[in-house]
C-alpha cells in the first residue's frame, strides 16, 4: 500500500509538471483555438486504470464526460459531466444513482489527467527521448525520461493522453478509441436523485 501511495504521488506530480494544456498551440492541437482542448472534435477513449475509465468529449473538449468504473463492490463508480458553453458541471455517483452540481473548474481539473501537451516534452530540454507507438489504433508520440528518479513515459495523439508508464509498468493506457460518442452522454440520466450537499 505504501508503494501505491508513492506511485500516486509521483503520477500526480508528473501530471502537474507535464499537463499544462497548450490550448492555442498550433503544433500540438492544429484545429484548436479559444476554449478547445483537443485536436479532434469528438471521441470516446477507454482506458485501463484502476478498473475502466472512459473519456467522452465533443466540440474539441467543450463538452466532457468522464466515467470511472472501478470494478469493485467497495468503491462507488463515478461520472463527471461538463459543458463549458452552458457553464454547467455535475458529479454523479453512478452506483448510488445520485448527482450534484459542481464547478466547471472541478471537472476541468479531472480532465487535465487526460490531456497530452506534447510541447511540454519537446520544450522541456534534454533528457526526454521521443518514440512512436501505436496505441488503440493511433500513432502516438511517446516521450520517455526521468521524473523524480523514475523512468516515466507519457504519450498521446491530438492532445489526448493515450499512455503513461512508470518504471516500465503501465499506469494508464488507452485500450479503445472511436470518434463517436453515445447519445445523451453529456446529460444527467433520468432516475438520478439530486444531492444538495
Amino acid at each position: 500500500m505504501k508503494s501505491f501511495k508513492v506511485l500516486m504521488v509521483a503520477a500526480t506530480l508528473c501530471m502537474v509538471v507535464f499537463s499544462a494544456c497548450k490550448k492555442d498551440d498550433p503544433v500540438n492541437n492544429p484545429e484548436n483555438s479559444g476554449s478547445q482542448v483537443f485536436g479532434i472534435k469528438t471521441a470516446t477513449v477507454v482506458y485501463d486504470f484502476l478498473g475502466t475509465n472512459t473519456l467522452y468529449f465533443d466540440n474539441y473538449g467543450a463538452q466532457v464526460c468522464i466515467d470511472y468504473d472501478y470494478g469493485s463492490i467497495y468503491i462507488d463508480n463515478e461520472r463527471y459531466i461538463m459543458d463549458v458553453t452552458a457553464k454547467k458541471a455535475y458529479y454523479l455517483n453512478t452506483t448510488a444513482k445520485t448527482y450534484k452540481e459542481t464547478t466547471v473548474a472541478a471537472v476541468q481539473d479531472e480532465l487535465s489527467m487526460y490531456i497530452f501537451a506534447e510541447s511540454d516534452f519537446s520544450t522541456a530540454g534534454s533528457g526526454f527521448t521521443k518514440t512512436t507507438e501505436t496505441i488503440a489504433g493511433k500513432s502516438c508520440a511517446v516521450y520517455t525520461g526521468l521524473v523524480l528518479g523514475s523512468k516515466t513515459s507519457m504519450g498521446g495523439w491530438n492532445g489526448i493522453l493515450f499512455v503513461m508508464t512508470m518504471n516500465g509498468s503501465d499506469w494508464i493506457r488507452a485500450s479503445a478509441f472511436s470518434e463517436t460518442v453515445p447519445a445523451n452522454i453529456f446529460t444527467v440520466p433520468s432516475g438520478y436523485t439530486k444531492q444538495t450537499n
